[in-house]
Formats: C-alpha cells, structure tokens, sequence
C-alpha cells in the first residue's frame, strides 16, 4: 500500500488508521537506538541506505540530514496521536545528545568557515546566505533575498564537502573549461548591432526608445566578448595553479580562494563551486 505524503517516515495509513510501516518503522527504531549508542550521524546514514528503504520515494541514499529528522519528530514517541514507535525517555536522551553536541560543535564559527562566509551563496539566486544556528544544534543556510532555507548542513559537513569538491577540480584540471561563448558569433552580433545603431542614428524618423535598446544590446555584447576572452585567461591561470597540486586531505583556504568564486549550497544541502572562470563544479 503506497504511503500518504503527509504521514512521517514510518508510518502508513491503513483503513483511516495511521499504523506503524512494517519496513519504515524498525528502521526508525533501529536508528534511535544506534544513536543512543553514541553511532555518528554519517553511520547512521549509511546503516539506513545499506537498508534498501528510501527515506522518501526517487532517493535512494540517506544523509546525515535525513537521520537528523528522524532523530527530531517527537510523533515517533506518540506526540500528536501517532503510534509510538520509541519510548519518551528515548526521544530526550537523542534531544540531549544532540543539544550537548550542539553546544560543543555548533555554536561558534569555526575559523576556515570565518574565511569563506561571504562566499557562501543561495543555489538559487546566488545571494550571500545568512547561517541559522537552531536551537536543537541544526545549522541551516537562509536566502534572505527568495527565502529559501537549506537543509541541515554542519560546518564540518560543509568544509568536507568544498575540499571534495576541490579535489575533483585537482583530478579533473583540464576539463575545467566554462561553455563556450562563441566569440565569433559574438562578434558579428557586435557588428550587426553597431550597423542597426548607425543607420537608425542618420533616421530623422528612428524611435528613441528602439535606439536605447539597441545602444544597451550593442553594450551587452560587447562586454560577453570581453568576458569570454577573460574567462579563457582565467582558466588557464586555474589550471596552471593545479598542474602540480597533490589532492588534500582538510580544507586548504589558500587553494579554495586561488581558484574559487563561490560556493552555491542547494534547498536540498547539496554543494556546489563557481570557479574563477565561471566554470561550475
């Protein structure tokens, strides 16, 4: 029986009755008691993509942010007239845990984070993002030009992810060419445009605002041919500052800022860079 959107992981709607999911469920237990355990978040993550049960349909694989919202949901004790599937002293010793690493790792800005926080930008719209550090130890990422907010993320979580992510630039340096602008084509648009602009210029009849738009076209053009030939410099200063870079193995800042533009973080906590030259990876 295929489960309501709306219900937890864990559960199933059965005759009007929500129940416990006979998959979902000892998973969900599985996981309160392996943390109770003192397991770390990532082995949680991989014990429960190692289980075959998608945490929700079209994903496959878990992440430390999806054990998070497991650990979290107090309807796993019976709040809200669910089922219970742990015990209340379970879902407060989990809070405790996590509000104790929370204190220990969560509060202040580590120091490489210090360095890189005005590069850290909304996935979406490419605005510097705002860091939220909850109460119950989530650190998320704010957009606060479309509201967007990330999924939990930790800075640890997110240094590993830039330093994966510069070592694939490292492996992968001669591919870190952008998309081609197409100068040429460019360049016969410039022409193109300065010709409309001459002959509309000698026309007592041209329409003036017909002319802005094309001076403003004319512009725009001619700043992407610029830029295209800057983008092509820029990549091969990139590439030439990894020719003999070995792979890291912690967050190296200098490497990150030689070659780096921005970090995009995603709604759904996936990261990605803008390099220099525009190049995304």
């Amino acid at each position: 029986m295929k489960k309501k959107r709306y219900l937890p992981f864990g559960y199933q709607m059965e005759k009007g009755e929500i129940i416990p999911h006979p998959d979902e469920g000892p998973l969900v237990q599985a996981i309160f008691s392996k943390y109770l355990e003192r397991t770390a978040l990532s082995t949680l993550a991989k014990y429960a993509s190692l289980s075959g049960i998608p945490y929700r349909e079209g994903a496959g694989q878990w992440n430390k942010a999806m054990v998070c919202r497991i650990l979290d949901n107090s309807k796993y004790a019976g709040d809200e007239g669910f089922p219970p599937l742990i015990s209340k002293e379970q879902l407060e010793e989990a809070a405790f845990l996590r509000a104790a690493k929370a204190k220990q790792y969560g509060g202040s800005l580590p120091v490489e984070m210090k360095k890189i926080r005005q590069q850290i930008c909304c996935g979406n719209c490419g605005q510097i993002l705002k860091r939220v550090n909850m109460r119950t130890g989530y650190i998320l990422w704010e957009c606060p030009k479309c509201g967007i907010s990330t999924d939990y993320i930790p800075d640890e979580l997110l240094l590993q992810s830039v330093t994966a992510l510069l070592n694939r630039a490292i492996k992968n340096r001669e591919k870190l060419k952008p998309e081609e602008r197409h100068c040429e084509c460019l360049s016969i648009e410039v022409l193109r445009l300065n010709n409309e602009i001459d002959r509309q210029m000698t026309n007592p009849r041209a329409n003036a605002d017909q002319l802005l738009q094309l001076i403003m076209d004319c512009a725009k053009a001619k700043y992407e041919v610029s830029e295209s030939g800057a983008s092509e410099q820029m990549t091969q200063l990139i590439q030439e500052r990894l020719a003999d870079q070995p792979l890291i193995s912690d967050f190296d800042y200098d490497l990150f800022s030689s070659i780096t533009e921005k970090i995009l973080i995603q709604p759904n906590a996936s990261v990605h860079l803008q390099l220099r030259n525009g190049k995304m990876i």
